[in-house]
């Protein structure tokens, strides 16, 4: 379907690292949200994010506008 999941070579920053995951996953829900438009859903604006831990709300949600 897409590129191949490249993990290696890790770079030696675990900040680094987990920056390059999180750009990617922002990448795969740019490209669902489109998908989904070009389906004939309506399209996003904002995305409300709720932070978490351990399963529990810790913070109230803020909005991520697309």
């Amino acid at each position: 379907m897409g590129q191949p999941l490249k993990l290696h070579p890790r770079s030696e920053s675990d900040v680094e690292y987990l920056h390059g995951i999180l750009e990617s996953i922002a990448r795969i829900e740019a490209k669902a949200y489109s998908l989904l438009k070009d389906l004939g859903a309506t399209q996003v604006e904002e995305v409300l994010v709720q932070k978490m831990r351990n399963g529990r709300r810790f913070e109230r949600g803020y909005l991520v506008c697309l």
